[in-house]
This record gives structure tokens, C-alpha cells and sequence, in this order.
């Protein structure tokens, strides 16, 4: 889509520079949606719909990218779900309400429920032994 106002030469500079970040080796697809799902996690939607329109592909197009390495995005991002919670446990003193609200869950105990999935034990439990990383 063409954007009123877009600048020609800042957009090839752009996909010059998003090239030459591709070709580094060691560079995979599934890092860049963890790269934006970290930005955007805790400050924005973050479905699959929003995260393909994003990175300018279909839904199915991300589905199919992550799916040749074995990795689903709800995978994804639950991983970086449990990263945050982790760092947010270890690191504030947020009520579990405040950060199962800032992981877009709708009530503490979901979270709850779905850290213990990820760790094997509460995130208070978790925060009480201290857990560092």
C-alpha cells in the first residue's frame, strides 16, 4: 500500500538495512516475531493477525514460516510470556494482578495457572524462593 507523504528513498534505505539484517547468519524468522512480540506484548495487541500485518504478511504466510521450523506462534508466545513474567517477578514488586494485566490475561488466576504450566509451581512460590536468572 502506498502511504500520502511516504518517502521513496527512506523506504529503500529501510529494506536495504532489514536485508542486510536478514542475511546475518544465524538470523531466524522466529527470532524476529520474539524481537516484536518482546516490544509489544505488554503494550499492545498482540494476535497472530496483528503480528503477520506487522511484519507485511497474510496470517497464513507467518503460520507457514514458523511452521517450517517447527514453532507455533501461540508457542512463541507463551515463551516470551513466561520470560516477561519471570522478569517482572524477579525484578518488581507487581501484584500478580498487575502482571497477568500487563500479559493480557483476563484475570490473575489464569496466569496463574498458566505459569505454573510453564514452571511447575506458582508464581508466588516462584518469586518467594528467588529465582534468579
Amino acid at each position: 500500500r502506498r502511504v500520502a507523504g511516504a518517502d521513496p528513498m527512506m523506504r529503500t534505505l529501510l529494506e536495504e538495512r532489514i536485508g542486510h539484517l536478514k542475511a546475518r547468519p544465524g538470523c531466524e524468522f522466529s527470532d524476529d516475531v520474539r524481537r516484536l512480540l518482546r516490544t509489544r506484548l505488554t503494550s499492545h495487541r498482540c494476535s497472530a493477525d496483528d503480528t503477520a500485518e506487522l511484519l507485511a504478511m497474510h496470517r497464513r504466510t507467518l503460520s507457514r514460516h514458523l511452521k517450517g521450523n517447527g514453532l507455533g506462534y501461540r508457542g512463541i508466545k507463551n515463551e516470551i510470556r513466561f520470560e516477561i513474567a519471570r522478569q517482572l517477578l524477579q525484578d518488581t514488586q507487581a501484584s500478580l494482578a498487575q502482571i497477568s494485566a500487563a500479559l493480557g490475561y483476563s484475570e490473575a488466576s489464569a496466569f496463574t495457572r498458566a505459569f505454573r504450566r510453564w514452571s511447575g509451581q506458582t508464581p508466588t512460590a516462584w518469586r518467594t524462593e528467588g529465582h534468579h536468572e
